[in-house]
């Protein structure tokens, strides 16, 4: 097995930590967006601006894609890290 190198362990690191950021935002927006619908609904009696729902829906994708990159991140962070770990260990002499 071949070691990972430092500098592609920390690019790996920073994949993750950026997946998780855009992850977090990605919820907030999504959940601004919900936010707005139930104050539309409680205001105007359920109605719905078509645009509102439409961007809703648009939070939402950016969330599902936003957590598929987190778990790409994720897995290739392990799959780098297991080679490290199970990488056998040479000794001078």
């Amino acid at each position: 097995m071949v070691a990972v190198e430092d500098d592609e362990l920390a690019g790996l690191q920073d994949r993750l930590h950026a997946a998780r950021k855009a992850l977090g935002e990605a919820y907030d927006r999504r959940d601004a967006r919900a936010e707005e619908i139930a104050a539309a609904e409680a205001v105007v009696g359920g109605v719905v601006r078509p645009e509102l729902l439409v961007a809703f829906s648009a939070a939402e994708r950016a969330v599902l894609a936003a957590e598929a990159e987190m778990k790409d991140a994720e897995y290739a962070l392990a799959v780098a890290t297991e080679g490290v770990v199970s990488a056998p260990r040479r000794t001078m002499g």
